[in-house]
């Protein structure tokens, strides 16, 4: 067995190997021609989770060569299970000898992580983009390439059973310029995690506007590698390396989603070490939702401001025309609403996808904190107290039926009445100031309020507005009772007592096609504004 070894980034000859490649959007085996000369390989020294369909990864364990590298050494001699006398030892891959899966008779001198298969339960998963996309400028012309890489890990380890790795070590001190070795020391490591069908999509800001419209990089297959050190990534060269330049100065949008069906569930955005110590402008990773990643990262110096948020929530703390907190949770298309789920005082945002609920905590983007399952996609939702022990629960309209439960869970409802018609507007808000939230309905113009959860016939009746005005429900003077208000275009108007005559307050807040939002996003106990923008 001939090893030849020279230095430089994927340069490094080794045996004949084994090559990582992608197909259908997960990478699998392929054994290289016959012909063609011996290629370099690296090998996985971190522990990796293989979500889904994970074993298409094709992953392999390698074959020790011993001795360090100097020049063009020839270790003819060199046979898998030698000793390594000096402990360090880079390695390879014997195609026609060695399997692709893990084999336990393997001899310790095998640098090959261990790896598992999970399809079945969640993979609460943490984020990381490469320490470039988070620290560096780059410029906004030229041919070089930018290395947009993802890193994911799992985010409470021990949640699997204890996974071995190996160190990775550098071996001639040039770090990314060379194929890490290892001393041969197993080590409990957290895993990583890999999921088929990952996408990377890159947009890019319109000058005028700021938003992010222009396609750049539309919808590909992200594929995996095994990097230097032994880890497995997802990896793209953003640009090309034979003389196309790269898409030019502007704010772009990187977006790294899992699939839906994914078992794996992103976690956290960690920043990574800036190992060359420059800081760039504000290249600031987030998570969308539990799919989906973001990065806004500039290339050169645009001649513009980096680009202002076009879409998610404007909530305003004041009844001032200017939105105070501003946020994106969710994609566009969900269904939102807020509520305040943890009794802290402060209204905070959730959506429903289908027929789960997704719910957080901050008004901040991130992932959903708590997730569950109610109803039917088509039930209507309403937001209350309905116990009265200072903390939101979720409740759904169907046709004249109301099913409310007093958990943030699943199940049957914890209360069922009847109120209203199909046709009415549902509301829900404490009429009475007694410290939990019954139902209301808007009929035409005319307000029917309940102070029970008993159904039956209303307890306060009045009437204001038009009935094309969207109806809803707020304390906007903090005195404890929620009173009504209708929103028409784009313009609010609130009345501070239950009767009808002359708005109170009126506002102009938001465009018309936004979705109108009402809570006390700042713990003041006063309800003020907030818009959901989808476009």
């Amino acid at each position: 067995m001939s090893v030849h070894m020279r230095t430089g980034r994927g340069t490094t000859s080794l045996v004949t190997a084994i090559a990582l490649v992608v197909v259908g959007g997960s990478a699998a085996l392929a054994a290289p021609p016959e012909e063609e000369e011996e290629e370099g390989t690296k090998n996985l020294s971190v522990p990796v989770i293989l979500a889904d369909d994970g074993e298409k990864a094709g992953l392999f364990n390698a074959v020790t060569v011993p001795g360090l590298p100097t020049g063009d050494a020839d270790y003819t001699n060199a046979v898998p299970g030698d000793e390594v006398p000096d402990g360090d030892y880079y390695t390879g891959v014997g195609s026609d000898t060695y399997p692709s899966t893990v084999d336990p008779e393997f001899d310790a001198d095998m640098w090959g992580a261990d790896r598992t298969v999970v399809t079945d339960v969640p993979v609460v998963t943490d984020v990381k983009w490469g320490d470039n996309l988070l620290s560096h400028t780059f410029p906004g012309t030229g041919t070089q390439p930018i290395r947009v890489e993802v890193n994911l890990f799992a985010h409470d380890p021990t949640a699997f059973e204890p996974m071995l790795g190996y160190d990775a070590i550098s071996l001639e001190g040039e770090m990314r310029d060379e194929l890490f070795g290892t001393d041969g020391l197993a080590a409990e490591l957290a895993p990583m995690v890999f999921a088929p069908g990952a996408t990377l999509t890159i947009l890019k800001a319109e000058e005028e506007t700021g938003t992010y419209s222009e396609v750049a990089v539309s919808e590909r297959l992200m594929p995996s590698e095994v990097n230097a050190s032994g880890r497995l990534i997802y990896g793209f060269n953003w640009g090309s390396p034979s003389g196309v330049a790269n898409p030019g100065v502007g704010w772009y949008r990187l977006i790294f989603t899992v699939p839906d069906d994914s078992v794996v569930q992103l976690q956290d955005a960690l920043l990574g070490d800036d190992e060359e110590g420059e800081e760039g402008p504000t290249n600031v990773p987030y998570i969308r939702d539990y799919k989906t990643a973001t990065i806004d990262v500039a290339l050169g110096a645009p001649g513009f401001p980096e680009p202002v948020q076009q879409t998610g929530f404007f909530l305003a703390d004041d009844f001032g025309s200017s939105a105070t907190t501003l946020f994106e949770y969710g994609v566009p298309e969900d269904e939102v609403f807020m509520g305040d789920w943890d009794g802290d005082g402060t209204a905070t945002p959730g959506y429903r996808r289908g027929t789960t609920f997704s719910l957080r905590n901050s008004n901040t983007t991130g992932v959903p904190e708590i997730v569950f399952g109610y109803g039917r996609s088509t039930d209507e939702i309403v937001v209350g107290d309905w116990d009265g022990d200072g903390t939101d629960t979720i409740g759904l309209r169907r046709v004249s039926t109301w099913y409310l439960k007093n958990t943030l869970t699943g199940g049957a409802a914890d209360v069922t009445l009847t109120y209203g018609r199909s046709t009415d507007t549902v509301l829900a808000g404490d009429w009475d100031g007694d410290g939990d939230d019954t139902p209301g309905v808007r009929r035409l113009s005319t307000f029917y309020l309940s102070n029970t959860l008993t159904g039956g016939s209303a307890s306060v009746v009045f009437t204001y507005g038009r009935a094309t005005d969207e109806p809803f429900a707020a304390d906007g003077d903090g005195d404890g009772d929620t009173t009504v208000g209708v929103r028409r275009a784009n313009v609010w108007y609130l009345r501070d007592s239950l009767a009808g005559g002359a708005a109170d307050l009126t506002v102009a807040y938001g465009r018309s096609t936004d979705t109108g939002l009402v809570g006390d996003w700042d713990g003041d106990g006063i309800e003020t504004l907030g818009i959901h923008r989808a476009l």
